[in-house]
Order: C-alpha cells, then structure tokens, then sequence
C-alpha cells in the first residue's frame, strides 16, 4: 500500500459488534461513546452471534474524533516500541497514527460533561 494512502481509523482495534449497541455497529454513533461519528474505522469482519452463529458479518464502525484520536495516540505509543522500522524514522502507519491522534487535540469537538 502506497504511504500516503493509509487510513489510521483501520489500525485501531474496536469492540465486537455485538458487544455494542445497534447505532455503534451500524456506523450511526462513535463506536466507544454516543457521540455523532465522524472518523471511518474501515470495513471489518466478525463473527455473528445472532440468527446464524458461527458466520462472518461485515460491518462498518465509525468513532467521534475525540475518540478516534485518544486511541490513535494508545496505538501509537505502543507502536513505536515494537515497529523495528520505527528504529529510525517513523513507518507510514506510526505518522498516519500520530496525525489521527493530533488532529483529535488541534480541532474542538463537543463534549459531553465528564469526558
């Protein structure tokens, strides 16, 4: 894959779709919180628990940026220690990773209270 084309939301681990609510799963609502959804996570597979156990069900989360930005910068962190290209200069995926995680800090988003 071309560096300037990869997509930081689909290094980021996510909970299982059913382990979310409905809204979560279907892209509607940040994936870890209940705000309006603005970063694509990229497309995944997981396995169903529903109607048909045992088969792949695709599904598309999406997370708010303060999210998305917060679990960019874990990522990130955790990266850069174990990426032997990281040694000496940053790979694609630790540069695409730390803009997610800077871009979340440089624009304001609404919050709810306590977050």
């Amino acid at each position: 894959m071309h560096p300037d084309h990869i997509q930081a939301g689909e290094l980021l681990a996510v909970p299982r779709p059913d382990r979310v609510r409905p809204e979560q799963a279907d892209g509607t609502m940040c994936v870890w919180c209940d705000q309006p959804p603005t970063v694509d996570l990229g497309a995944r597979l997981s396995t169903s628990s529903g109607q048909h156990p045992g088969g792949l069900r695709r599904w598309h989360p999406r997370a708010c940026l303060a999210c998305a930005g917060r679990y960019a910068a874990e990522v990130f962190a955790s990266h850069i220690t174990r990426c032997h290209a990281c040694r000496r200069q940053h790979c694609p995926d630790a540069r695409a990773l730390y803009e997610l995680s800077i871009a979340s800090r440089s624009r304001p988003e609404t919050r709810r209270p306590g977050r």
